[in-house]
């Protein structure tokens, strides 16, 4: 299930750019003029409750250092959707 959404994000992200490793990330000109962005460390980690297999993970703002967690990735995905497309209601 993780697998897929993160193949499908990172082209999402990178659709027309090759990047390195340890290229630091600037928006192209395209980039910088598509709109309202945000930018968060994400943190997965995998734990093991009552015998089930568990993902967890945290969004940090590398701005404000805020820090959200999320029990698991369907929490994860629902905020990150909610996030989205309050941003698309307003910019529309």
């Amino acid at each position: 299930m993780l697998l897929p959404f993160l193949r499908a994000a990172a082209a999402c992200y990178s659709y027309g750019r090759t990047m390195k490793m340890n290229e630091p990330t600037k928006p192209s000109d395209a980039e910088s003029k598509s709109g309202p962005r945000r930018s968060f460390l994400l943190r997965l980690w995998c734990s093991n409750a009552q015998g089930a297999i568990c993902w967890q993970a945290s969004l940090e703002d590398p701005h404000t250092g805020e820090r959200i967690g999320f029990a698991n990735l369907e929490h994860l995905f629902a905020y990150l959707m909610e996030l989205t497309e309050g941003r698309a209601k307003h910019n529309t």
